[in-house]
């Protein structure tokens, strides 16, 4: 690695190297001991003094192309900024994260930018530039400001919250900084691993090699080793799937740690053969070829049979691509102590082993990776007639007999990492702890990354400083070979100086002037990383400096303001928002299409029931109208529904929606009614979360998972109805559309049965008026309702009533808990039930038919009672090659196929099918099940591995695989009370919303993990099971239930909800929005007017009165009668253009007649009562009817055309206040 040229800081008073921290008693002539880990390259005062940081502190990124939505480094800094916060940097708890233009930088910022340095070119370099009013960190890149802002932090952690003003310039002279982990000897948790991980990134390390295959154990999931071992077991203290490995790398990733597998071979893979000889019958060792070597069980015979070396490279392959998807770029692949004597092997021999190993480095090349491999199998002296692939980079760590040395690596181009054992090494034993495992001082003083393992007779193989480009770093190795020997805390403790001193030393080798008991006090003091045994503080989001200064929410902080979290909220004018008033209207387009659309119609009527009770905008019911286009304001909420063309083209969903924001209203647009449903509770979100305002902009959203369930177990335990209509509510209002009632199991049975009275539990059970009532509600909200009726198992509570139909044993006894699927009677009896139930469930669209947990099927009594009665039928019924499985699935294809003809899709449990599937033992199930039969995944029972995989059931072609992995989504009424803190009442885990949010995905099953786009996840399920069922009420399960419930609605709707929002973000949103409106049990909605249509209304005869009105004398009249005509005429010009209705209208009409046919005339001053002439109609003495007439009845009617006979009486009018006035002044014409 290059280094610093002193000239360049010639000019500059360099500071010690060791570290970057100073203390004011150790300032002497501005030369600084400064003191922390790893050691700076370089500190250079510019002047005396001090940068503190400040309660107005912040982190400010700096704006440009490489920092402007480069989420990679925006988690970094929230990461460091959380730490900061743990650490109580700042008494203000988190920073503001902010990202703006440099003229908006303020005193007391932590500054970071992404430009190039011109004081080193390293990719992992950085410069701070401690100034008195900031600390700015640059780098070239994300990877070198992470290191920059560590060294601020950890700076200021040993130092007060102080740094010396200055320039530090920092880069590692190692690029391999690395730790591996030996996890196949000894099983350590997950937690343990990742607190490692963040542990070793604080010492700036910036890789771990995970060992985790062994002659003791194989620890990783292998769809390789469980498809060529049938039966496959993993070591019972515990092992990883691929989902905990990929928990674990992402961690690594967040703390820029990369995960290298380890994969030993040809050797070091006894546990794997002893199975593979075990379950199969196969030897792939090499004992018969080498039958005195120590290690001949060990070793794969990749030497003679073509079918090891496939075995091998096909598990390389397998790795290879899992890590290299998840970001590795290494993997070793082995090549140690396949035998105790290297050289007794034929030149052949090891020819091929060589090509062994360049294939295995091809394999992972196709990866985009390059392999690792240890030192003492490769290069052994005196074969030749072979060339070993340049590009792997060996790990050099002991000499075994015939050995190559360093200088024939070199020679060949390889690559080197320095695990030297005798500094590099801490094992687990009592010879290593007392004549090995050396502690941190040693490693401090003595060792650096060019000191290697020496050569027989003391020769040294040492690099010379400053080391070639062919040494890539070194790695620190913790082997478990008595895994036993120490617990995880004991090791975690005496690694913590070990791995510092290591870390010290590749960083900056030649940079340690402090003496070790400096070194070890001050790294005491910064201790481990925050956050190492416990959660970090919520960083805030970056935010643009303008937000800052005009206060708006971007669209992310927005979109995380409904629950679940909506996919896109594109923000188009932050200053500028939408509000609903009084005014607002729900408004559906006045067209035949939607004036027929009865389920549109009452979508808008809930919604609007449930905006009235939460007072959204005011305690007023909103308008709802069917209305032109034309009539459209811009307060009103405009709902369309689009079949034909997709909202989006990220998904084609039906319940995805789009929801437009702008100066003209509110526009929805959604692809189905229940879609609308959703964009309308999503506005009653912000409504509420958003103090009642939308921001301009454009919402689109969509669910990533279709189906989105709770399973109720309402057969043990009694569940009212009202309850259930409680949780349709409140699913619908978290966009969750499914309900799933199972209603029969071993000890109850809890709907009203026509079919068979009897079995109807005594102690409480749900009528058929009931369920219908469930069944209309939940249509209502959009909720489909499953039911779930669960056989041949789960049926103790019917066969106590019906003993008969009990699966008879080889005995001739029947079982009091499972139906004998070999009786016709049974069977028909089962169907009876079945039939009642579609009946009553009529209109729901599957059926769940249970199937699981018959009896345990690897164990008594059902292997020697039951098996050989079932294997019995199957060879009568089907063939001599068919077995009790057959018998099994018969049953199951044939219940399915009965529900499935009643119009339902059936649905069954995973664990009842497939059973040994990958077993050599037995034979395969040989009936196939019908594919329209959906699948929820429940369980892998690791305890059973005859349980059928995951992938079984994809290649089986089950198109619908429901998640209900039990280690999220199980709330069970237990037996008996954890003793990990969990109520007896409880989740599997402690915190489980924040692990559903978090961590859990669609794609992440029990025990199997696939992509969480694959089209077979037909949906998740929450699983509520009663198994004690008078332990706690149901509102205490109510209660339980509910932040878990809300994790899965929003990750289920939006897998990246945790990407948008952290969880104490999430929580504090959910807080405010509540539960559904009429959550209350038995409670209900207000009643709301139904949506009207808005017709044209004309004004013609009113304006015609008030025209005429207007046109009248008051003098003619008396005071009162003329002052109320006036009233009534205020009354009706307010009303012009401000009616709502034609009633409104007609009525007015009808009062200003009224007022105009009740004038009084006055008297004149003779007594004289001549009457003036009324608006009316014209006089006609031909016509009998007028005679004496003085009232207005015969008026022009609304609409009517204003002809002749208005212009006489407009005249007439005119010609009687002309008479009136004239024979009041006395004069007469």
């Amino acid at each position: 690695m290059k280094r610093i040229v002193a000239s360049v800081l010639s000019a500059a008073m360099i500071l010690s190297t060791f570290g970057n921290v100073t203390y004011a008693k150790d300032l002497k002539q501005e030369v600084i001991e400064t003191k922390t880990y790893p050691q700076v390259q370089s500190y250079t005062a510019e002047k005396s003094g001090y940068w503190s940081l400040k309660n107005t502190s912040r982190f400010y990124i700096v704006e440009s192309d490489s920092t402007l939505n480069n989420e990679k480094l925006y988690n970094d800094v929230k990461l460091i900024s959380s730490e900061f916060a743990a650490n109580g940097l700042s008494s203000n708890g988190v920073l503001d994260i902010v990202i703006g233009p440099k003229e908006k930088i303020k005193s007391g910022d932590i500054v970071v930018s992404i430009e190039k340095i011109e004081e080193t070119s390293n990719e992992e370099g950085y410069k701070i530039e401690v100034k008195e009013d900031v600390v700015k960190i640059t780098a070239a890149n994300e990877n070198g400001l992470f290191y920059g802002m560590r060294t601020v932090e950890k700076a200021l952690i040993g130092n007060d919250g102080k740094m010396q003003l200055g320039t530090i310039v920092d880069y590692p002279e190692m690029g391999v900084r690395s730790f591996h982990l030996d996890l196949a000897r000894k099983y350590f948790t997950k937690d343990w691993i990742i607190s490692m991980i963040k542990d070793l990134s604080y010492q700036n390390i910036s890789s771990i090699q995970i060992h985790f295959s062994e002659n003791e154990g194989f620890r990783l999931e292998s769809s390789v080793l469980e498809n060529k071992i049938p039966g496959f077991e993993y070591p019972s203290n515990g092992y990883y799937t691929k989902a905990d490995m990929k928990e674990i790398i992402d961690v690594a990733k967040k703390y820029h740690i990369e995960v290298i597998p380890s994969l030993d071979t040809p050797g070091h893979l006894g546990y794997v053969l002893n199975q593979l000889e075990s379950k199969t019958g196969k030897d792939y060792s090499v004992r018969n070829l080498f039958p005195s070597d120590s290690r001949r069980n060990q070793t794969f015979n990749i030497f003679e049979s073509e079918e090891a070396q496939t075995f091998l490279l096909e598990m390389i392959d397998e790795f290879a691509k899992f890590f290299s998807e998840n970001g590795s770029t290494r993997m070793n692949i082995g090549g140690d102590e396949f035998l105790a004597n290297f050289t007794s092997m034929s030149n052949e021999q090891y020819q091929t082993l060589m090509g062994f190993f360049n294939k295995a480095s091809e394999t992972v090349k196709k990866y985009g990776m390059k392999a690792r491999a240890w030192n003492d199998g490769l290069l052994v002296q005196g074969y030749d007639g072979y060339k070993l692939d340049s590009d792997i980079e060996v790990c050099y760590w002991g000499l075994g007999k015939g050995s190559a040395p360093v200088k024939d690596f070199l020679k060949n181009g390889n690559k080197l990492v320095n695990y030297v054992d005798a500094y590099m090494y801490y094992a687990l034993s009592p010879w290593w702890m007392n004549n090995a495992n050396p502690k941190g001082e040693k490693i401090y003083k003595q060792w650096e990354p060019g000191k290697m393992n020496g050569l027989p007779g003391g020769i040294s193989q040492d690099f010379e400083y400053p080391y070639p480009n062919q040494l890539l770093g070194a790695s620190y190795a913790l082997w478990c070979d008595m895994p036993n020997y120490q617990t995880e805390q004991v090791i975690a403790e005496n690694l913590y100086m070990r791995t510092r001193s290591m870390a010290a030393k590749t960083w900056n080798p030649k940079g340690n002037k402090a003496d070790y008991a400096e070194f070890e006090q001050f790294a005491k003091k910064v201790g481990r990383v925050p956050g190492y045994d416990k959660e970090l503080p919520a960083a805030k989001d970056v935010v643009h400096v303008d937000e800052l200064e005009n206060p708006t929410l971007n669209g992310k902080q927005l979109s995380s303001l409904v629950l679940p979290i909506v996919q896109s909220y594109e923000v188009s004018e932050k200053s500028k928002s939408w509000t609903m008033d009084e005014t607002t209207r729900f408004v559906i387009p006045k067209t035949e299409e939607y004036l027929s659309n009865v389920r549109l119609k009452e979508v808008v009527e809930l919604v609007s029931a449930e905006f009235l009770e939460k007072q959204i905008p005011t305690n007023k019911e909103i308008d709802k109208v069917y209305d032109l286009e034309s009539k459209v304001t811009s307060n009103d909420v405009v709902v369309t529904i689009d079949k034909e063309n997709p909202i989006t083209e990220k998904s084609n969903s039906d319940e995805a929606y789009k929801i437009e924001i702008s100066d003209k209203g509110v526009k929805i647009v959604a692809a189905s009614e229940n879609a609308a449903m959703y964009a309308l509770r999503t506005i009653q979100h912000l409504m509420i979360n958003n103090n009642n305002k939308l921001t301009y902009g454009t919402i689109v959203d969509y669910p990533n998972v279709a189906e989105r369930r709770v399973h109720v177990d309402m057969a043990r335990k009694y569940i009212s109805k009202d309850w259930i209509i409680q949780h349709i509510r409140e699913l619908s209002y978290f966009k969750m559309n499914a309900i799933q009632l199972h209603f029969s199991e071993n000890i109850g049975f809890r709907i009203e049965s026509d079919f068979d009275p009897a079995i109807v539990s005594k102690d409480g059970y749900l009528t058929k008026k009931e369920i219908r009532e469930i069944l209309k509600e939940a249509k209502k909200y959009g909720i489909n309702v499953i039911p779930s009726l669960d056989t041949p198992g789960h049926v103790q509570h019917i066969l106590k009533v019906h003993p008969e139909y009990g699966q008879v044993d080889k005995y001739g006894n029947k079982s009091t808990v499972a139906l004998d699927v070999t009786n016709p009677d049974a069977i028909k009896y089962i169907k009876g039930l079945y039939k009642e139930y579609m009946d009553l469930f009529e209109g729901c669209t599957d059926f769940h038919i249970g199937g699981d947990e018959y009896m345990e099927f690897d164990r008594p009594p059902f292997t020697t009672q039951y098996k050989s009665v079932l294997d019995n039928y199957a060879k009568e019924k089907f063939g001599q090659e068919y077995t009790w499985k057959d018998t099994m699935a018969n049953y199951i294809n044939d219940i399915a196929a009965f529900v499935h003809e009643g119009g339902f899709k059936p649905r069954i449990w995973n664990d009842g099918i497939y059973y040994g599937e990958n077993s050599w033992s037995e034979n395969k199930q040989q009936i196939k099940m019908h594919d329209y039969i959906g699948i929820d995944f429940w369980s892998q029972m690791g305890w059973n591995p005859s349980i059928a995989r995951l992938e079984t059931f994809i290649k089986k072609g089950h198109k619908d695989i429901y998640n209900v992995n039990a280690s999220f989504f199980y709330y069970v009424l237990r037996p008996s009370k954890p003793n990990d803190g969990r109520e007896q009442h409880s989740f599997d885990y402690l915190n489980q919303d924040q692990r559903i949010y978090n961590e859990w995905t669609p794609g992440q099953f029990q025990g199997n993990t696939i992509d969480d786009n694959s089209e077979v996840i037909g949906g998740a399920s929450l699983a509520i099971w009663c198994d004690k069922p008078d332990l706690v009420t149901e509102d205490v399960i109510t209660a339980d239930i509910s932040k878990e419930l809300r994790s899965l609605a929003s990750k289920s709707w939006n897998t990246s909800s945790n990407k948008i929002a952290t969880i104490d973000e999430f929580k504090e949103n959910y807080k405010k929005l509540g539960n559904v409106a009429a959550f209350k049990k038995g409670s209900s909605l207000p009643e709301v007017k139904p949506v009207k249509e808005v017709v044209e209304l004309t004004y013609n005869e009113l304006n015609q009165l008030i025209e005429k009105v207007e046109g009248l004398n008051g003098d003619d009249y008396t005071k009162e009668s003329f002052d109320n005509l006036n009233e009534v005429l205020k009354e009706a010009k307010a009303l012009l253009g401000a009616a709502k209705t034609q009633e409104e209208i007609d009525s007015m009409v009808s009062k200003l007649k009224d007022s105009i046919n009740n004038l009084k005339i006055k008297e004149d001053g003779n007594g004289d009562n001549e009457t003036p002439s009324v608006p009316g109609t014209p006089g006609n003495s031909n016509k009998p009817e007028n005679e004496g007439s003085n009232n207005i009845e015969n008026s022009p009617k609304t609409g009517d055309e204003f002809g002749p006979w208005g212009i006489v009486a407009i005249s007439t009018v005119i010609l009687g206040s002309v008479i009136m006035y004239r024979k009041r002044n006395k004069k007469v014409v």
